[in-house]
This record gives C-alpha cells, structure tokens and sequence, in this order.
C-alpha cells in the first residue's frame, strides 16, 4: 500500500493514499487511522500542542483528498488569503486551507479537525469585518466555495441554494426565471454567513 508516513513524537502514522470508504464518524476516523498504523490516536493527539495538531491534522487530510487542501505559502493559499473584504481576516493565518468539493468532503475536514483537536473556522463569503470570524490562526480554515450548486423545484417554489454561494450569485441565477428571494442588499456577501449570522431582513418593495 502506498502511504503518507508521519513522523511525531516518536510515533509512526501511515495514511493510505489510495481509494478509501470515508469515515462517517469521529470514531470511525479513528479506528480508520489505527488500522494504518496508529497505535492509539487519541492518546497520541493528547501529548501534542496545538501547532504539531494542527499539522498532521492538514497532512492526514490532504492525503484523504488530494487537492484539497493548501499550505502558506502556496499560490492557492495566498488567493484565498487575499479573497477576505476585510484586511483583519486576511491577516489571520491558519496552518492551512481546504477548499471541499462535497459536503461529505466538508464532513471529512470537521472529522480530521476533531479528531487531532485542532481548531478550525468555516468561510462563506468572508465578508464579516472581524479577525477569526472565518479563519482561524494556526487551525484549518474550511472553505465552502465549491459548493455552489443551485436548483429550483418543478413548481417553482422551492430553491436549494449551496453555501458557497454569494447572493450576487443566487440573484443572477433566479431572475431570468422570474424568481426572488429576500437575501443580502451587498451582493459579494456570502449565503451562508448572513443566513446563520445575520440579523436583519428587508423587505422587497412590490
């Protein structure tokens, strides 16, 4: 078998690098690393700082799904880095980026995260003003882009809008077919951050 070996603290960590079933729990994560070589994962994560966490939850995960995941101070982690409207949050740098392509993907990336107890922060559009708010120093930053998908139902009543959208996205996407939706008056803003986050709606003038 093919594998990605880590070398901490004396422990040897070997991930598979070819197809796997991806865990669908944290326990499972575990028992999935412990059958590659890890004597006891949770033992083994607890005698770690957050920093040596942190990197072999990025190595594990970026051998679990392979372009993915971005190190400073790649090409693809700078753009990313650059893409915050506010310069608070682009100085907030995390020990690296993963940009999932499926929500299973974005269920991977909290299981890797959990599992090596490093913290992680979520982007949407990125658009809050604060540091932290969706990235986090030295942790995993998750970003949602690739899930952009946008479907409208047979009976027109129903949208489901993915959380890597940004409202300009959803407006141009619903307004040929006639439709509207009550979203972010600033379009570059995210979905899925003013839906979770966000505190105020205005209504549309008929």
């Amino acid at each position: 078998m093919r594998c990605l070996v880590f070398l901490l603290v004396g422990v040897q960590l070997c991930v598979g690098l070819g197809a796997f079933s991806p865990p669908e729990s944290p326990g499972e994560l575990d028992g999935y690393l412990k059958n590659l070589g890890a004597k006891d994962v949770s033992a083994f994560v607890g005698s770690l700082s957050n920093r040596a966490s942190c990197a072999l939850a990025c190595g594990v995960l970026n051998a679990l799904l392979q372009e993915v995941v971005y190190y400073p101070p790649s090409s693809g982690y700078m753009q990313q880095q650059a893409a915050y409207w506010s310069q608070r949050q682009a100085e907030t740098h995390p020990a690296c980026r993963a940009v999932p392509r499926s929500s299973k993907e974005v269920a991977i990336a909290y299981l890797a995260a959990a599992t090596f107890r490093c913290k992680f922060a979520v982007k949407g559009g990125g658009h809050a003003a604060f540091a932290g708010a969706s990235s986090i120093n030295n942790g995993i930053t998750i970003d949602l882009k690739n899930l952009n998908t946008m479907t409208v139902n047979s009976n027109k009543n129903v949208t489901a809008i993915g959380t890597g959208n940004r409202w300009i996205d959803v407006y141009e996407y619903l307004t040929p077919q006639n439709l509207s939706v009550v979203g972010g008056r600033v379009s570059d803003i995210g979905v899925s951050g003013l839906t979770l986050v966000g505190k105020y709606l205005h209504p549309i003038q008929s």
